[in-house]
């Protein structure tokens, strides 16, 4: 026994000293992200220091729009004498955290002034302002933070998991290296492909909901092309090309034929876009979400979800349903517009109530046994046929899943995911690396087990998910350590 603790005493010391150093890592990158954040609102020239507050206060005909012409606050007037207390009720969206943001100087009015105790804020200094303040927030966004990232994490794991299966899948649906699998080994991919991209494009709605609340869809739009646009287009000629390298060297692209170096580039590139697709699809749906916002600058289609019921809900993948028959794009059926459009709305205009995440939470044991069964039932169904196929992504049973499996899995997040660890602030902000990266590593593994190593197939299955979570972290810190590559892959200033 003696042994034993002093050959695993240094051991588990190791283990703890590694477990710290995630956990460091994880504070110092959120630290560091808020130091990089641009100060939008400063002192103006010539600033005064504020005297200590008696305490009254008054809006002077404010008006205030986070995005420009789309008015949150019109014309507000009122008076909080020294001493008084005073309650902002309205529902979520009326602009009661808005007032508080204003008085508190994190934005300045569009039009009008705020005063306390006769003088205009805008006019003294913010140290001398918010130094006589208490500040207690509540943010009504329940999937932002911990939930949001662990949901986020756990559905990238889910489509690294399902690469795996679908590189060696026996049912026709086209892949790299080409390699006949075992046909019993298709299940997670068909239990796992009707929803996890639905559910991803929804968390993502959400998420936008969240962004707009706190910048202009200008802002909001910028950031997206550094953090989307210009990773999934760097990433195809930097690393895309090889996964189409590897199918040229099992699909003899070129049929033997003498084809210029360059040209066979961007034949790779163009045949390694892979899960990239997620991107370009998202992209297209902020847009659309921006100029929506453009229209409906009073945000009626949001309040408008917010007063859905769960029949309501439920009744739901009707749209989910008839948006898979419009805008899918001819020969690259991954492009399924209308469909992701349909997700990413749903997330942005009804799952991102807290009073729909409340819903969602108490059903979610239904839901997960509602979907646990239809999963059942469709994998039965289409099982040996294309999972993937246009018209199987059309069938009813194929949307009732996927519908009821988005709802269990966001109903379960809000429920059972509300925590965090050294694990999971790392993962948090390593999914995206993980998302982009994942594929092209694992591509470029399987064909050296196969093609230089010789590995039988059975192995692959086994080997490929371990050797993904030993390479990908040291991969994805390398990049993070490389300023250019940090940008052009990661998305990351």
């Amino acid at each position: 026994m003696n042994y034993a603790s002093q050959f695993w005493g240094p051991i588990n010391q190791l283990a703890n000293i590694y477990n710290n150093f995630i956990n460091n890592v994880a504070y110092l990158e959120r630290i560091f992200e808020m130091i990089d954040e641009p100060v939008e609102v400063q002192d103006a020239p010539g600033a005064a220091v504020l005297p200590e507050i008696r305490g009254d206060v008054e809006f002077h005909d404010v008006s205030f729009a986070y995005e420009k012409d789309i008015l949150v606050l019109k014309h507000v007037n009122f008076h909080v004498k020294q001493g008084e207390s005073v309650a902002l009720v309205g529902h979520t969206g009326s602009g009661k955290t808005t007032i508080i943001n204003l008085l508190s100087r994190f934005y300045n009015c569009t039009e009008g002034r705020v005063t306390i105790d006769g003088v205009d804020i805008s006019g003294v200094t913010l140290a001398s302002l918010r130094a006589q303040m208490g500040l207690m927030m509540q943010e009504s966004f329940v999937f932002t933070g911990t939930v949001m990232d662990n949901l986020r994490y756990g559905i990238v794991l889910s489509v690294a998991v399902y690469h795996v299966f679908y590189q060696f899948n026996s049912v026709g649906v086209i892949t790299n290296v080409l390699i006949p699998g075992i046909p019993a080994l298709d299940a997670p991919l068909y239990v796992l492909y009707p929803w996890f991209m639905a559910a991803l494009f929804m968390i993502s709605g959400i998420c936008a909901r969240y962004s707009l609340e706190k910048q202009t869809g200008k802002q909001y739009l910028k950031g997206k092309v550094r953090r989307q646009l210009i990773p999934s287009i760097a990433i195809i000629f930097l690393i895309g090309w090889s996964t189409g390298w590897v199918t040229d060297q099992y699909a003899n692209i070129f049929g033997g034929g003498q084809v210029p170096g360059f040209a066979k580039y961007l034949v790779w590139c163009m045949s390694g876009i892979g899960v990239l697709w997620f991107l370009h699809e998202l992209l297209l749906c902020e847009v659309v979400l921006v100029l929506i916002r453009k229209l409906d600058k009073k945000d009626r289609l949001w309040q408008l979800g917010g007063k859905a019921n769960f029949p309501v809900i439920c009744l739901l993948v009707l749209g989910m349903w008839g948006s898979a028959y419009i805008l899918n794009t001819p020969v690259i059926e991954v492009y399924r517009n209308g469909f992701y459009l349909f997700c990413f709305l749903a997330g942005y205009i009804l799952f991102s109530h807290e009073q729909i995440q409340s819903l969602l939470a108490k059903w979610a044991p239904c839901m997960l046994a509602v979907s646990g069964v239809l999963a059942v039932v469709y994998t039965v169904h289409f099982w040996g046929q294309n999972y993937a196929a246009l018209n199987n992504l059309k069938a009813p049973l194929t949307n009732l899943y996927a519908w009821f499996a988005c709802l269990g899995v966001l109903g379960a997040g809000k429920r059972w995911l509300d925590q965090e660890t050294a694990f999971t602030r790392y993962m948090a902000g390593r999914s995206f690396g993980i998302y982009v990266l994942h594929n092209p590593l694992l591509v470029l593994l399987a064909w050296a087990m196969d093609k230089l190593l010789h590995f039988p197939v059975w192995s692959m299955y086994l080997l490929l998910p371990a050797l993904l979570s030993l390479l990908l972290p040291p991969l994805i810190a390398l990049i993070k350590r490389i300023p250019v590559l940090r940008t052009l892959v990661l998305g990351e200033k």
